[in-house]
This record gives structure tokens, C-alpha cells and sequence, in this order.
């Protein structure tokens, strides 16, 4: 009788615990920024969905570890610890493109421009 009580309570316990990793996540995902109309981004990135990008950084870069602000580094910051991650991920070509453009226009130096 004991050990059905216990696997009701494991079973039900998880469901609380799997809600608030669930919401944990869309808070996080609130603090990441949307690219604003006045930031227009680099020209080799024109024409990339940042947009994408973004939601592409949320889903991936977030199951793993906490997900970082773009603003919290630089430009180069970025590409490098996109590279040092991004083969962990297996994305596609044009996701990882759209990553690091979003990446890279809302990062702290350029986002200010």
C-alpha cells in the first residue's frame, strides 16, 4: 500500500514541477528583446528574419542553460560563443544565420546605434 502512495505522489509531484520549469522558461524568453522598427541591421545581415532568429535562440539556446540578454555582449562575444555551441544544436544552415544576425544586431555595441 505504501509504494502505491509513493507513485502517486512521484507522478503527481512531477506535474507541478514540469509547470514551473514551463513558465520558467516564458519568463526568460520575456526578457529577451524583439528587434525595435529604429535598429536596422548590418548589411550582411539584411534581409534575414531576425525575428526568427530570436525565436530560433529562444527554443534551442534556452533547453540547455540559462538564456543570456544579446545586450550582455559584443558583437564578436557573440560569434564566438555561437560557435562554441551551435554544433551542440545540429541547426540548420539558415537558423543559425538568423541566430547569430539577431544575436548580433541587438548586441550591446550595435543595439546602440
Amino acid at each position: 500500500m505504501k509504494n502505491l502512495n509513493r507513485k502517486k505522489i512521484c507522478r503527481f509531484g512531477a506535474y507541478p514541477l514540469l509547470l514551473g520549469l514551463a513558465f520558467g522558461l516564458l519568463a526568460c524568453s520575456g526578457a529577451i528583446p524583439h528587434i525595435s522598427d529604429s535598429q536596422v541591421a548590418p548589411a550582411e545581415w539584411r534581409g534575414i528574419d531576425l525575428e526568427h532568429g530570436r525565436t530560433v535562440y529562444i527554443a534551442n539556446c534556452g533547453a540547455c542553460h540559462g538564456l543570456h540578454s544579446p545586450a550582455e555582449h559584443t558583437p564578436n562575444d557573440w560569434k564566438k560563443l555561437f560557435a562554441e555551441m551551435a554544433y551542440k544544436v545540429h541547426l540548420s544552415e539558415q537558423d543559425s544565420t538568423a541566430v547569430i544576425a539577431y544575436l548580433y544586431t541587438a548586441s550591446k555595441a550595435f543595439a546602440a546605434h
